[in-house]
């Protein structure tokens, strides 16, 4: 079978899922990304909360969902990746981004290099313990490439291949009207998951019972990072705050009724890229946020304004129309650029 005619399958071995029905944004997100470049050659695969979203005809639904960590997991994840692996057999694998070291165990363990293997990675989680550079080494000969959005990235995998290109790449296909400004219900959005290192609980604490009109909506990481982020946000009338898994209707939703996204990611964001990043911009939304490598792009192609620490960023600046819609011109200008990594992610794919 030539390298045109095999399917090109996203996949997600982990399939994290609290309910076994609903999943985090990003790794749908991607799969519907690969659905829209590749069309009818894509099949997604991964556990029933991610293929349920897809034709029944273009999915490889794994035995399992995982609900949260333990051995018993780890086993579950082992029998998707040997199904995976020999239902995926001649095609190319391209695999999320969802348990690196695992992974490295799976392919160390089950995959016999009948197929073409390719890794997304975001960051170098999978290098920073013995057992993740150990396991990295046994998998080593039988991957083929990996996608990454930046050199250093790619550069640990040793000699593998590699393509950088974003997290998503636009299409146009979801692209809709935008809403204007005066129209644009919040003036500043915070979505996605909430942890530690994006500092949404410090977002609240500057901007409680300010002017401004906010939104914060995600799922905490935990019950201490919830409590803590409702007690910053107690009696702030002018902040809207939505914990829990949101609906990919109301995430959408709040980014393109937001004057801007801000995202006050921590260092550890010099190392990682953001899927929130490329939402933001794919629905029109300049991008307030502190400075990391995550986001030096946005201050290079003036699709929004960084900040050292966020008690220095001069909001009141960026809350002018004229201001807002260059922003957004910038936006509409720098999603097309996206547009030559569809023909490079297909060359690297295919070659």
């Amino acid at each position: 079978m030539s390298m045109n005619n095999k399917k090109i399958i996203i996949a997600d071995i982990k399939t994290l899922s609290p309910d076994g029905i609903n999943i985090g944004g990003h790794p749908i997100a991607v799969a519907n990304n690969y659905m829209e470049i590749f069309r009818e050659r894509c099949i997604v695969a991964g556990g029933y909360a991610i293929t349920h979203n897809f034709p029944v005809s273009q999915t490889i639904t794994l035995p399992y969902c995982i609900n949260h960590d333990s051995l018993l997991s780890k086993l579950k994840i082992f029998i998707n990746a040997i199904v995976l692996f020999r239902k995926g057999r001649n095609q190319i694998i391209v695999l999320q981004q969802s348990t690196t070291i695992t992974s490295f165990l799976c392919i160390a363990l089950f995959y016999h290099c009948h197929s073409k293997l390719f890794l997304i990675q975001y960051n170098l989680e999978g290098f920073r313990s013995r057992v993740g550079k150990l396991l990295f080494k046994l998998a080593k000969r039988k991957i083929n490439g990996i996608l990454c959005p930046y050199d250093m990235i790619g550069d640990a995998f040793q000699g593998i291949p590699f393509c950088t290109l974003p997290d998503y790449i636009y299409t146009g296909n979801a692209q809709q009207t935008e809403i204007p400004y005066s129209k644009r219900k919040y003036d500043i959005c915070v979505v996605g998951r909430i942890s530690p290192e994006k500092g949404v609980i410090e977002v609240a604490r500057h901007y409680a019972k300010t002017k401004y009109h906010i939104v914060i909506a995600g799922k905490p990481q935990n019950e201490k990072i919830a409590k803590q982020l409702e007690s910053a946000c107690e009696g702030a009338e002018n902040i809207k705050l939505h914990l829990g898994l949101i609906p990919n209707e109301e995430y959408y939703g709040y980014l393109r009724n937001s004057k801007y996204a801000l995202l006050n990611y921590s260092e550890v964001y010099s190392e990682r890229s953001s899927g929130v990043v490329f939402d933001t911009l794919f629905n029109g939304v300049p991008i307030l946020g502190k400075k990391c490598n995550a986001l030096y792009f946005i201050s290079e192609n003036q699709l929004g304004g960084l900040y050292d620490c966020i008690e220095n960023l001069d909001t009141e600046s960026f809350f002018q129309e004229d201001i807002h819609n260059r922003l957004v011109c910038n936006i509409r200008i720098y999603r097309k650029s996206l547009n030559s990594f569809i023909n490079k992610l297909y060359s690297f794919l295919t070659q």
